[in-house]
């Protein structure tokens, strides 16, 4: 499928490749076929071959209708959201995200819905204001309606959770690590850890946040959440 990044479609699939950098936009309108391919099959979203997990004719999204439902028929399945689905259909939501491949392969790659309430659509000056950490599953992280569900471990979690609720205000480092480690661990391995949570978060999060990162530091202030995002400089 020939992609355009100019996106006037209803309907997206956003591709994110190697670390977490927003990759081709795929409008879509109708049925969609997704996977590896092979000499007698072209699947409309061709899954590279380094994903060798990933089956020829992996799966296929229908969005004829008023349900939109994605059919796998793979050998080892699909991860929607994080959850296994397996020769199944389910019905897609807008910000739903699926993973073809496997970690082992070392290349997996990861696809989003974006339907009509698409997070790109909201004002750049909100996008930041409009992140939020799950209280009820502490893995989601959304800006908006788009779901980022990823598995950044613990530490990462519970610092981007505790920052986002005191955005702007400086921690210091000590402070951080009593937080995420009030037993445990020793003080450079309390450093190492807390600067490789913020590390994960700054990585997952900077291409949806106009490419910035959103955790800063500063030699004796330590760490914050920016309270706004950036605004570009006027040539």
């Amino acid at each position: 499928m020939e992609h355009d990044t100019s996106c006037d479609s209803l309907y997206v699939l956003e591709a994110i490749i190697e670390g977490n950098r927003k990759g081709p936009r795929y409008p879509v309108s109708e049925y969609v076929t997704i996977g590896r391919g092979s000499e007698d099959f072209e699947p409309d979203v061709l899954i590279p071959e380094e994903c060798r997990s990933a089956s020829r004719n992996h799966a296929a999204l229908d969005l004829r209708g008023d349900s939109k439902v994605l059919s796998d028929g793979s050998r080892l399945g699909t991860l929607r959201n994080g959850a296994l689905i397996h020769n199944e259909t389910v019905q897609v939501s807008s910000g739903d995200e699926f993973i073809f491949g496997r970690r082992a392969d070392g290349w997996r790659v990861r696809l989003r819905y974006v339907g009509p309430s698409r997070t790109t659509d909201i004002d750049d000056d909100r996008l930041l204001e409009l992140l939020t950490v799950s209280e009820e599953d502490p893995r989601q992280i959304r800006i908006g309606q788009e779901l980022i569900d990823e598995n950044l471990g613990r530490a990462a979690f519970e610092l981007i959770a505790f920052l986002s609720e005191r955005r702007g205000l400086w921690y210091p480092l000590d402070r951080l690590e009593t937080v995420l480690w009030p037993d445990g661990l020793g003080p450079i391995a309390k450093r190492s850890a807390l600067a490789n949570a913020k590390r994960k978060i700054n990585d997952l999060l900077r291409p949806h946040l106009l490419d910035q990162y959103v955790i800063e530091s500063k030699p004796f202030l330590g760490y914050r959440m920016k309270s706004e995002l950036d605004r570009p400089e006027s040539s």
